[in-house]
């Protein structure tokens, strides 16, 4: 291993505390809480011929700037369990997922400083730019509220039988809940209006009911359905099932997924993993979990299997490096195995309980769930660039969207920035 720079999470408080441990650990946003498997750069070899991509390259969950070298702490603030939302302006968007309280909150982006805070108990908030919630959901006094992520002003309107609700540039998009499996979507002007009604299934039934619903691009996209509607006519335009992410958004056509990031999309094979992770989507080896068990990769033009692995799952593809979540024969502990995504040779291994976070073309970065902080490492040879410790585990780390990294446990949160 090469030498490794390390610092720790609250070196800005002059002495650590020691953190409880919580036995918790929630999903990361899509981008990564799949298992926790990294595709890796091939080291020396050239990639063979079936690697070679014919259509534009498409990267998903990997930045443009270098994260080799160590970062630094811009701030920490004594804020448990806090999952960023995504950041506009000057303020960053947390979810504050402590019990028995749930809160949305407004952060300053430079100083970790709090500027508003809402509660949002049903779960009902969604969006940063502006952030939109919904309080007493599905009752006729139920009310949309529209809260400013740079200052924190909310604005209340009356919306009975409201249960979700997204904006649409100045417009918003409601999801209304008249019993079980009896849903509305309406699209209400910035004066109150409607645009158009439709109905749609949208929410559950849990009480209070529990629905999202999305707009991307020209479309308002509802998860739970599949169902895609136009969000100029509100008439439908296709189902399938649905992936909503900061980067993507994927759909059903015809039994294949296809996956939309930015401008570009990709066709997948029909038993293709989508990765976390990946810089060659929907190019290079098809990566899948083999129906007896173990990761396979097959030919993408032949369907022809090429290698397995078994009691491993794939999660990221990074310059032909594959890097599965293996676990051992006696189901205790799990670790990272890097493979040669042409041939399945192992290249390096990583003991630990290790989620992909974010990665650049030089740099993997991993959060690691069992006291093992947060690791960077080289994904051509697994030696570590740099680490962050963590007494009790961390409960999540996100990029933030603006360039840095937040990491949370249950006693503190931390912003890590490169310079």
């Amino acid at each position: 291993m090469v030498d490794v720079d390390e610092f720790e999470l609250a070196a800005d408080r002059g002495t650590a505390r020691r953190r409880r441990r919580r036995g918790r650990a929630r999903a990361l946003p899509w981008v990564a809480a799949a298992t926790g498997l990294v595709l890796i750069g091939a080291a020396t070899a050239e990639p063979v011929p079936e690697l070679a991509s014919d259509g534009p390259e498409i990267m998903l969950g990997v930045v443009g700037t270098s994260l080799a070298a160590a970062p630094r702490p811009a701030w920490v603030v004594d804020l448990a369990y806090a999952v960023p939302r995504g950041h506009e302006g000057t303020s960053l968007v947390v979810t504050l997922e402590g019990e028995p309280a749930r809160y949305v909150t407004g952060l300053d982006l430079a100083s970790g400083a709090e500027r508003w805070r809402f509660a949002d108990p049903d779960r009902t908030c969604h969006g940063v730019s502006p952030v939109v919630c919904v309080e007493a959901p599905g009752e006729d006094d139920a009310q949309v509220v529209t809260i400013d992520p740079s200052t924190g002003d909310v604005e209340r309107r009356e919306h009975p039988a409201a249960v979700a609700a997204t904006a649409a540039g100045a417009d918003l998009v409601v999801v209304e809940r008249h019993g079980p499996g009896l849903d509305d979507v309406v699209r209400l002007a910035a004066d109150g209006g409607e645009r158009w009604r439709v109905q749609a299934s949208a929410a559950d039934d849990s009480e209070p009911p529990l629905a999202s619903v999305a707009v991307v691009d020209d479309r308002v996209l509802i998860p739970l359905s599949g169902t895609r509607l136009d969000l100029a006519t509100g008439e439908p335009v296709g189902t399938g099932s649905l992936v909503v992410g900061e980067q993507m958004w994927a759909e059903l056509v015809e039994g294949r997924m296809v996956v939309h990031v930015g401008e570009g999309s990709a066709t997948l094979a029909q038993d293709e993993v989508l990765l976390s992770i990946d810089d060659s989507l929907g190019a290079g080896l098809v990566l899948g979990q083999h129906p007896d068990g173990g990761a396979v990769a097959r030919l993408r033009s032949t369907g022809e299997e090429v290698w397995r692995r078994e009691g491993c799952s794939p999660d990221v593809r990074l310059q032909h490096r594959v890097v599965l979540a293996c676990w051992p024969p006696d189901g205790d502990g799990v670790g990272l195995v890097a493979v040669e995504e042409a041939t399945g040779a192992e290249v390096w291994h990583l003991e630990g309980t290790y989620r992909p976070v974010t990665a650049s073309r030089d740099t993997l970065v991993l959060a690691g769930y069992g006291g093992e902080g947060v690791l960077a490492v080289d994904p051509r040879t697994g030696d570590v660039r740099w680490r962050v410790p963590s007494e009790t585990g961390v409960f999540v780390v996100v990029a933030d969207g603006a360039g840095g990294l937040v990491v949370s446990d249950g006693t503190s949160t931390t912003r890590l920035v490169w310079d």
